[in-house]
């Protein structure tokens, strides 16, 4: 009966573990205002860190938000309020998916009506940066 036991307590399902996406990222990023393309930030750098409860912090950013969560190899930032006035809200949401050593970003930042709710303006940063 002790070996059993012992053996259904051995059995438990085995943890496997997140992969460490922190690090320093490099690469072109691609920026455009409502849709039409402005300019390249060649190696543009960006910086993850993960703390221990799993949140990732964002560096060295032109994103105002600093922090999301991964899930798998999904990085989430979600919807974020970063700034405000009494005319508009700045929000900040985007995703990025870690293939291997790299990052493949899409982050938005919408400039919101207080008036009407609708999307006066949005920006948009795209690219795949490299681990260093």
């Amino acid at each position: 009966m002790l070996i059993a036991a012992w053996s259904v307590i051995s059995c438990k399902k085995n943890s496997v573990p997140t992969p460490d996406y922190s690090g320093t990222y490099v690469g072109d990023i691609q920026y455009s205002n409502n849709g039409v393309q402005q300019q390249i930030l060649h190696n543009y750098q960006i910086q993850f860190s993960i703390n221990a409860d799993g949140e990732v912090i964002i560096g060295h950013s032109v994103f105002e938000a600093d922090s999301a969560m991964i899930s798998a190899n999904i990085l989430q930032v979600p919807k974020t309020l970063v700034a405000s006035n009494t005319d508009f809200n700045l929000y900040d949401v985007g995703q990025g998916t870690f293939t291997g050593n790299t990052c493949e970003l899409d982050f938005y930042e919408n400039t919101v009506s207080n008036y009407n709710s609708m999307i006066a303006s949005s920006q948009r940063w795209t690219g795949t940066l490299t681990r260093q």
